[in-house]
């Protein structure tokens, strides 16, 4: 027990030296964030992995921090986009998304204890209004493969989901190097939201399975709540976690 509360902050703190470093290299100027979950994520294997692209917007509020969130998870405890706390409509998709996940993994615990035992984090931890924007994108997502790098291995996820199609390219690069996986096969299914489809990514690791599953943008695309796509959702979630 003590050798991992001793390489839990070695870890940590070598990602937000990584981060801070590349952050004045590189010239940003919109502040960054690394967790939306407490650092005692890193201790261990975890079972659920979100990654987004970039933190969004031009600022972070004053009682955001930046290197971790201690205090829950940030889709639950922080407020966003003027909404109250929990309640934006990025935070109620993920929500959403992990009560189905909850169901399908059959989690012992509350969907919040879930939540706060996922790795959830941005691929490339620099803030600009839109991907698009972002400054030095090539050499940020360099750090961004960086961190990754170092993060699969160490928490090992079964599942990780993407937001996104940049951080779904990534990934699918970095998931058979990092993990040491071989990719098995990828089926597309259907969101009910017009043609846009979710992707499962089937890799086989030493331990398992690991699976990769990309949607758009929770954020735009209210897969989880619309009329048109809710109900095709929990057969998406049980297919990305089957066996799990």
């Amino acid at each position: 027990m003590a050798s991992s509360q001793q390489a839990t902050p070695s870890l940590f703190d070598s990602c937000v030296r990584d981060i801070d470093a590349a952050y004045q290299k590189l010239g940003h100027t919109l502040g960054w964030r690394f967790l939306s979950v407490s650092r005692s994520v890193l201790d261990g294997p975890v079972r659920v992995a979100l990654i987004t692209i970039n933190p969004a917007g031009r600022v972070i509020p004053a009682d955001h921090p930046w290197a971790s969130c201690e205090d829950g998870c940030s889709y639950l405890v922080e407020r966003w986009d003027d909404a109250p706390a929990g309640r934006s409509t990025l935070q109620v998709q993920v929500q959403e998304m992990f009560a189905l996940l909850h169901a399908s993994i059959r989690f012992v615990g509350a969907v919040r204890e879930l939540m706060e035992q996922s790795l959830i984090a941005h691929f490339v931890p620099f803030r600009s209004p839109r991907f698009a924007e972002l400054p030095r994108k090539s050499e940020s997502l360099a750090l961004g493969r960086q961190l990754w790098a170092k993060l699969l291995p160490r928490t090992s996820p079964r599942v990780i989901i993407c937001l996104g199609r940049d951080v779904q390219r990534e990934l699918r690069q970095l998931i058979p190097r990092a993990m040491s996986a071989m990719h098995v096969s990828c089926e597309s299914h259907r969101t009910g939201w017009g043609n846009y489809t979710a992707d499962i990514d089937t890799f086989r690791a030493e331990y398992g399975a690991v699976r990769l599953l990309f949607l758009p943008h929770l954020s735009t695309w209210t897969l989880f709540t619309s009329s048109t796509s809710k109900a095709n959702m929990p057969s998406i979630i049980q297919a990305a976690t089957l066996g799990f």
